[in-house]
């Protein structure tokens, strides 16, 4: 069987949507070598004769996206041939002839918290998304939650829709020690730490007004790590810090797979009070290094962290800063979760995922 898969959207500063296509990708090549895959956009890492590569850069894939999104013209298979199933990656559909296509919608933040998408992203989802998914045969997602808002926005059959978890992103044994990257981001003190994008969804606004709230000793002896790159209305975190008058915040930037290793095997405590997320990747890699953890308990977040992670209200600044205050003065409950997140982690495994999407793909 011919397979044909948009791997587009993997840029190489790899957040979200590039972190979860790489990993599961690479582990349904590592497991399927009989059926033939043609990608289309990024190769990752693949390998293999069972795969070709087909790369669209400059003029051609600003012409064909152009295409695409205003004409749904030309067919892809004027680039990479014929395809007996192909999966779409990235919330809409393109035109392919095609026996069965496949449709990943990750999250519906677009439609139950619009706010927090940037207009244009926003205006095009709302236009495009209900209207791939109508012509999709499956539609992919991460989460259980997903799969329900899925279902109440859009009114789709429930056996139309299948969940994939993600699963561990970084490779918990492959880290530096903290004088290895001490220097580089500047780190002096034990220290709290958040990864994420930088964007209003993360909330960590909120997160930095209430590790400033954190009782005096405490705020004296960590630091505050926020571990992302700049997504939109940034300044607005950046403008927060500068009102806190105690406490130190470090802004990493884009931290690639091995600082990001150490940034978390080193850290304290790992705080990530989001308002919405499709599953919610840093809390499951904070867990499987066995960093304690608080999280929010909405959305998809429940399903990742089950009962290894303490849940806060992400509006609730007053409270959470009690519950990490509450969570750094307690040792044992700090062990706790430490032993119940590195187990929690590894009830979730890209060999899994990526079988049950196989089976999706040939049924």
């Amino acid at each position: 069987m011919i397979i044909g898969i948009d791997t587009r959207v993997a840029p190489k500063k790899k957040t979200g949507m590039g972190v979860l296509l790489e990993n599961i990708l690479k582990a349904m090549f590592d497991i399927d070598d009989r059926n033939c895959y043609k990608l289309l956009g990024d190769g990752f890492f693949a390998r293999g004769k069972n795969i070709k590569i087909f790369s669209l850069g400059g003029i051609v894939k600003r012409g064909f996206n152009f295409l695409w999104k205003f004409l749904h013209f030309p067919p892809a298979n004027f680039l990479i041939g014929r395809t007996d199933v192909f999966f779409f990656t990235n919330f809409v559909d393109f035109p392919i002839w095609s026996k069965k296509k496949i449709l990943l919608i990750p999250d519906t933040t677009y439609l139950v918290h619009s706010r927090f998408v940037e207009k244009k992203n926003l205006y095009f989802l709302k236009k495009n998304v209900f209207s791939s998914a109508k012509r999709a045969d499956i539609i992919v997602t991460i989460s259980h939650n997903s799969k329900i808002d899925i279902m109440k926005y859009y009114g789709l059959p429930e056996e139309k829709i299948k969940v994939i978890y993600p699963a561990v992103s970084l490779v918990s044994n492959t880290h530096n020690d903290l004088s290895s990257i001490a220097k580089k981001y500047n780190l002096r003190k034990p220290y709290i730490l958040f990864v994420g994008t930088i964007e209003p969804r993360k909330n960590i606004n909120t997160l930095i007004d209430a590790y400033a709230m954190i009782n005096g000793n405490l705020l004296e002896k960590y630091d505050l790590i926020v571990a992302g790159g700049k997504g939109w209305q940034y300044q607005k975190v950046f403008d927060a810090v500068k009102k806190i008058k105690k406490g130190n915040v470090i802004f990493t930037g884009y931290a690639d797979k091995k600082d990001l290793s150490s940034l978390y095997a080193n850290a304290s405590l790992f705080v990530f009070p989001s308002f919405y997320e499709g599953f919610g990747l840093p809390v499951l890699d904070a867990m499987s290094y066995g960093v304690p953890t608080i999280c929010s308990g909405n959305s998809s977040l429940p399903e990742v962290g089950g009962d290894a992670v303490i849940y806060c209200d992400p509006y609730d600044t007053k409270k959470l800063s009690t519950q990490i205050s509450d969570l750094l003065n307690d040792k044992k409950r700090q062990n706790q979760l430490k032993t119940l997140g590195r187990t929690r982690a590894k009830q979730f495994s890209w060999e899994k995922s990526a079988s049950a999407l196989i089976d999706i793909l040939l049924k």
